[in-house]
């Protein structure tokens, strides 16, 4: 028989003898009075009570100390032994330190209002209207005068040998009128033979404030009227219409008006 057999034949000696010896009381617990019985039970009752009373204030004091928190109020700071000098040292300091501050925050605000500054004027400069040279230029000829021939229009030349194109516009008018400057500028070129396909012609440069540069050409002119290295402007007389027959399609009496911006070829008929 091993331990355990023994341990357990013990409980079960034990519990048999407190089952006799606990009907033994409930015998004599009944042969008693009954008065004797309520009492004997409120009195097991109370000391039960007052036991579980007792144990569970014992055991209270640990479970709330267990919950609180540690105490980690901050000590003030002591200066009871610091010298009146020393105080005024440290007051002084958190004076410089806010002059400090303060100084650095008109300059932030100086820095703001400059680039608010700069920025109105960058937007005043831009909201500011562009140069459209069709605000300045005028109709070439005084007086009468209509366009006949387009930019780009293909014609064949006087008896049909040659085909051209036009890189400029037709005007005619009244032979004799009198050719006036469309744009201002400086005479750049004159020339005067007769051979030439389109007659006499002038050409004349005008820088717009945008930087672009303009050139007008005049030609099929008669009796021209300016040289070359002329300052011109608007509406100065170049010459007169002349004659020419350029071909079938148009009036022997007309110019030819030609414009380039920046060197490129561009349609005269929409600034007119």
């Amino acid at each position: 028989m091993n331990i355990l057999d023994k341990l357990k034949g013990k409980i079960l000696a034990f519990f048999n003898l407190w089952k006799v010896k606990g009907k033994e009381i409930i015998n004599k617990i009944k042969g008693l009075p009954s008065f004797v019985k309520k009492v004997s039970i409120y009195c097991i009752v109370v000391v039960i009570m007052v036991g579980l009373m007792a144990w569970q204030k014992s055991r209270l004091p640990l479970e709330i100390i267990g919950e609180f928190p540690k105490n980690e109020t901050q000590q003030p700071e002591k200066r009871d032994n610091e010298l009146p000098w020393q105080i005024d040292e440290k007051e002084k300091e958190k004076e410089r330190d806010l002059g400090e501050k303060n100084e650095v925050n008109e300059v932030n605000k100086d820095e703001k209002k400059d680039q608010s500054e700069e920025k109105t004027s960058t937007e005043e400069e831009i909201t500011q209207p562009t140069f459209n040279i069709k605000d300045k230029i005028i109709w070439p000829i005084e007086g009468s005068g209509e366009i006949q021939g387009h930019f780009k229009q293909s014609f064949n030349f006087r008896d049909g040998s040659f085909e051209y194109k036009l890189d400029g516009i037709l005007i005619v008018a009244p032979k004799g009128s009198k050719v006036r400057a469309a744009l201002p500028g400086v005479v750049k070129d004159v020339v005067t033979e007769t051979s030439y396909l389109y007659g006499n012609v002038v050409k004349i440069s005008y820088v717009d404030p945008n930087g672009d540069i303009w050139d007008t050409y005049y030609y099929n002119l008669d009796n021209i009227q300016v040289a070359e290295g002329q300052k011109i402007s608007i509406g100065d007389s170049i010459g007169y219409v002349g004659s020419n027959l350029l071909s079938s399609l148009f009036n022997e009496a007309h110019i030819v008006l030609e414009i380039k911006k920046n060197n490129v070829l561009i349609d005269p008929q929409p600034y007119f």
